[in-house]
């Protein structure tokens, strides 16, 4: 059966284990903190100048920019990285060489047998791997929990589509749209209750990037409420984030509620219907995420909205909107258009969108956003938890 991503990493650098001190002759001691797949292939690095997270994707189906940004290479792969502290370039790219060499030894070996064993189902059920991911900087950290990877919710502007792909080029599955395909994370339930045994009691946040937890999948698989079954049986004191776009997150309420310290969050990026119709496609409509968030809160249930990416619509609708059903709001920028070209330049709501891909319009709407969020009593944040998380 088909192993995670995550596992893989962590073969490609043989010996060098989470939470150990890295093998790099004349480098400064560096740690390895994490090795994540949540939004691409990433090891963190934790050292005396803060941390640097080294990016890993496969070259040769990458476009020229995206090689371009490799600082060393391996026979199949580029890395980059990105310093979280103080590091100089130097010792990016020095660390970067280091992971490179460390790779190299295991590399042929390991994406060899990861080709023989992949399958090419649209929805496959994958086994190991690490459930819970270190994120955040080292003075804000929480577990990541990816139950799926892949979503079939497919948002358009979705960042992590591109990050997502990078594995399955890597391991040689052919390129799918973004949408169409699941890897289920079938023992991630058995995984989640040995790993909470030892971890450390930090918040943990459901589907942070490259899926949602209550995608349609999870009416059948139930991954997640199996998660939150293990949570609530284990009384987990440290905060738990749930955010979604699908309304099948009511069917968790009441076990929600039995958690001792949980967040619910809806994205809800415009009023707009048709705007979601173009971008959002297989989410749930915006009425029925304000219903669901009203009915959340009235549970008793802390509600929060992501407005991400902000797009063209009235701030003051919005914000009132969301006042009557959420304490707090993270708002910020579309980040790309990524698989979102044709409705943006070709589609029935073309005209609209094309505010969107203007930086001066961005910035003055998501000001106005954050202004009438604020002027309608909701609290404003940045980041990846909300208020109260950390």
């Amino acid at each position: 059966m088909p192993s995670q991503p995550v596992t893989t990493l962590r073969n490609l650098l043989g010996d060098w284990r989470v939470g150990a001190p890295i093998h790099a002759p004349g480098l400064p001691r560096h740690e390895l903190r994490s090795v994540s797949t949540a939004g691409g292939l990433a090891i963190w690095l934790a050292g005396p100048k803060g941390d640097v997270r080294i990016d890993v994707f496969p070259l040769g189906t990458l476009d020229q920019d995206t090689a371009q940004r490799a600082v060393a290479r391996t026979e199949s792969l580029g890395l980059s990285y990105r310093s979280l502290g103080h590091a100089d370039s130097t010792l990016g790219r020095a660390l970067c060489e280091a992971v490179a060499r460390q790779i190299t030894q295991h590399e042929s070996a390991v994406i060899a047998e990861l080709r023989r064993n992949q399958g090419h189902k649209r929805v496959r059920n994958v086994l190991g791997g690490p459930v819970l991911t270190l994120m955040g900087p080292a003075d804000a950290p929480f577990w990541g929990l990816d139950p799926y990877v892949g979503c079939t919710i497919g948002c358009r502007f979705c960042y992590a589509q591109g990050r997502a792909q990078s594995w399955r080029q890597l391991v040689g599955l052919p390129g799918a749209q973004w949408g169409s395909w699941v890897d289920v994370r079938e023992d991630a339930p058995d995984v989640l209750a040995d790993e909470l045994l030892a971890a450390s009691r930090l918040p943990i946040k459901f589907s942070p990037i490259v899926s949602d937890p209550y995608q349609a999948l999870e009416r059948t698989r139930r991954i997640t409420r199996r998660c939150l079954e293990v949570l609530a049986a284990q009384d987990w004191p440290a905060p738990v984030v749930v955010l979604t776009r699908s309304t099948t997150v009511l069917d968790d309420a009441a076990l929600l509620g039995r958690l001792r310290n949980v967040w619910v969050g809806m994205s809800v990026p415009t009023l707009d219907q048709s705007l979601v119709d173009a971008l959002e496609p297989a989410a749930s409509p915006v009425a029925a995420r304000l219903e669901t968030l009203a009915a959340l809160r009235d549970k008793g249930l802390r509600t929060f909205a992501v407005v991400q990416p902000v797009l063209p619509g009235d701030p003051q609708a919005l914000a009132s909107a969301l006042a009557s059903v959420v304490a707090s709001a993270s708002v910020d920028s579309l980040a790309g258009v990524y698989g979102a070209k044709q409705a943006f330049e070709g589609g029935p709501v073309a005209d609209r969108l094309a505010l969107a891909r203007d930086s001066a319009w961005r910035q003055r709407q998501l000001e106005d956003t954050v202004s009438a969020l604020r002027s309608a009593g909701v609290d404003v944040w940045r980041g990846e938890l909300p208020p109260g998380c950390l």
